[in-house]
């Protein structure tokens, strides 16, 4: 029964998520921050990252088989790094970019206070 509530707790972990991801990339748009729109587009990264965690707590119910002799258990370790890598990689590129003043879509020239 715990794996069951835990994936519950992670469908609607995903659902909020979606709906965070896509105020910041409106809000991302709106205000011109290529900084908030990286931070929505993370979040579907997130998503996708807590659907393999979904999977490995749908595949931790199962039985173990002859070719997972002691279960699943392994897989969640290895979603977790996953995520940490793919973080690792795109914050420092992207906070180039940010640093070098990129700004995106039309509203960031016309936008009181930006350059």
């Amino acid at each position: 029964m715990q794996t069951s509530r835990e994936q519950l707790a992670l469908k609607s972990s995903i659902a909020a998520t979606v709906a965070i991801g896509l105020l910041g990339i409106a809000g991302g748009l709106l205000t011109g921050s290529a900084a908030i729109i990286f931070d929505g587009i993370y979040s579907f990264v997130d998503v996708i990252l807590t659907l393999g965690s979904l999977g490995v707590a749908r595949l931790l119910e199962r039985e173990r088989s002859a070719r997972f002799q002691f279960g699943y258990w392994h897989l969640e370790p290895m979603v977790t790094a996953l995520g940490g890598a793919i973080l690792t990689v795109a914050c420092p590129q992207k906070a180039r970019r940010i640093r070098r003043g990129s700004s995106v879509g039309p509203w960031a020239a016309r936008w009181p206070g930006r350059r």
